[in-house]
C-alpha cells in the first residue's frame, strides 16, 4: 500500500498490493499485470462473461456515453438488472453467447479496470 513515510514501500517486491484509485495510479504503469479484485460482482461477472467465450469491456457506471460506446464498440450493454437484459449479475451472464462483446460498467471494478489500461497497464485481468 502507497504510504507516506515509505513504510509500506514495496518496490522490490515480484508481487505489490493496492487499494482503489490512489493505490492504482501508484502501481499501475510500473507494472507488467494490474488484477483487479471486485468481491462485489464485477469480478464475478468478469468469469462469468469469460468462460462463455465473451470479451468484457470494462467501463465505469453507467452514464450519458455508455451507450453511444457500446455501439461504436459493436457491444452489448450490460445495465441494471430490473431493465432486462444484460447486467452484473452473474446469473444473467450465463446466457451469454460465444464472440459476445459486453460494456459492462461497474462503479468499482469497471472503473478500476478502465483507468488501469488508461494508466498504462499493460494487461488488466479479473481476479
Amino acid at each position: 500500500m502507497a504510504g507516506a513515510d515509505g513504510n509500506h514501500d514495496q518496490a522490490a517486491a515480484a508481487a505489490r498490493f493496492d487499494w482503489g484509485l490512489a493505490g492504482l495510479r501508484h502501481l499501475a504503469a510500473g507494472v507488467d499485470v494490474v488484477v483487479i479484485v471486485d468481491v462485489l460482482r464485477f469480478t464475478t461477472a468478469v468469469t462469468v462473461a469469460v468462460e462463455r467465450g465473451a470479451e468484457v469491456v470494462p467501463h465505469p457506471w453507467a452514464g450519458e456515453q455508455a451507450a453511444p460506446l457500446a455501439a461504436d464498440l459493436g457491444a452489448e450493454l450490460a445495465g441494471r438488472r430490473e431493465d432486462g437484459g444484460w447486467s452484473l449479475s452473474p446469473t444473467d451472464l450465463q446466457r451469454l453467447s460465444v464472440g459476445t462483446r459486453l460494456l459492462l460498467p461497474s462503479p468499482d471494478g469497471g472503473a478500476l479496470a478502465a483507468a488501469a489500461g488508461a494508466l498504462g497497464a499493460r494487461r488488466v485481468l479479473a481476479g
